[in-house]
């Protein structure tokens, strides 16, 4: 639905504290191709039929969300896990719209996130100067979360993962599950307790 006069103000002040300087009108257009919705802990934030999320990605507004895949056994993989004021959904529809994803997005805890069909929104922001900045920005950033998530798993220690990771996102660490962060890590949940349990004694040694 729509977001409604009860909670239009606020989302439209965390879209401008966000991605100042915006005008007012500006806003006003965004939210009107937007689709507002509440995600309860552990609900999908898009429900598409069978895995089809082609065409769509969303900004979250509060919350956390965690975006996955299955792997060949069935085992979930956590691709990327995304804190509030951030454009999140499936990359793969950038190179092709008409193509059937395999990401599937859930809700950490209880999130409010704002969807958006990709068609309409490119319409909109390529005819808008302001909203064209905030899309090409949420790219960029979207861009270098990839860069650095490709070079930290292939040129990092767990260990040198975890301790980046608590130093960008410590959000990640009060509001996601230990499995949900121990995927995204590409670590068991068991070096996981390792690896917190090792730096805690370091710091009472310190």
């Amino acid at each position: 639905m729509k977001p409604t006069a009860a909670n239009y103000a606020f989302i439209a002040s965390k879209i401008k504290e966000r991605f100042n300087p915006i005008s007012d009108e500006s806003v006003i257009a965004l939210l009107s191709i937007c689709t507002h919705k509440v995600v309860k802990n552990r609900q999908k934030v898009i429900t598409p039929q069978g895995k089809d999320v082609k065409g769509y990605f969303f900004y979250i507004i509060t919350g956390l969300v965690r975006g996955f895949q299955y792997d060949k056994d069935g085992k979930e993989l956590n691709l990327f896990i995304k804190p509030e004021s951030t454009f999140a959904g499936s990359l793969d529809q950038f190179s092709a719209h008409n193509s059937l994803s395999n990401y599937q997005f859930e809700s950490i805890l209880e999130s409010e996130v704002l969807i958006f069909n990709l068609d309409e929104f490119e319409k909109l922001v390529f005819e808008n100067k302001e909203l064209y900045s905030l899309y090409t920005q949420g790219l960029k950033e979207n861009i270098i979360m990839l860069i650095n998530r490709v070079k930290s798993l292939t040129q990092k220690q767990p260990e040198q993962r975890y301790t980046e990771l608590i130093e960008m996102h410590p959000v990640f660490f009060k509001k996601a599950f230990n499995k949900h962060i121990a995927s995204y890590l590409g670590i068991t949940p068991v070096s996981l307790s390792r690896i917190m349990k090792r730096t805690k004694e370091t710091k009472q040694k310190s």
